[in-house]
C-alpha cells in the first residue's frame, strides 16, 4: 500500500478547488484498479494535495495509478480542466537517526 500526493494547481493564485471535487475524485475509484481511499486537501498551500491510497506492486506504478486517477476525475468535472497536474509522488518521509525503532 502506497499514500501518493497528487499536487495541483489552480488556473489562477487563490483559487480553490471546485465544489464536489473530494466526490468526483472518489466516484473514479470504481474506475481505477488499485485505488483504496482518497482524501481531498483543499486548502493546502501552496497547491492542494489529493491523497490516494493504492495497492501496487511498486512504487511507479502507485504513482500512475493516481494520475490516472486525476485524470478520469478531468473527464468527470470540467471545471478541473483548467487546473494542472504539477506531480503525482509518494513523499518520502525522513527517519529521525535518533528516532527508535
Amino acid at each position: 500500500m502506497y499514500l501518493v500526493h497528487v499536487h495541483v494547481q489552480p488556473p489562477l493564485d487563490g483559487v480553490l478547488l471546485p465544489s464536489g471535487t473530494a466526490d468526483t475524485v472518489a466516484a473514479c475509484v470504481r474506475d481505477v484498479a488499485g485505488v483504496e481511499h482518497v482524501v481531498v486537501h483543499a486548502d493546502t498551500r501552496p497547491h492542494p494535495v489529493i491523497g490516494v491510497y493504492v495497492s501496487a506492486a511498486t512504487l511507479e506504478a502507485a504513482e500512475e495509478t493516481a494520475v490516472a486517477l486525476w485524470r478520469c476525475a478531468l473527464k468527470d468535472q470540467h471545471s478541473l480542466r483548467c487546473w494542472t497536474l504539477l506531480r503525482a509522488e509518494v513523499p518520502i518521509i525522513p527517519i529521525d537517526s535518533d528516532w527508535p525503532l
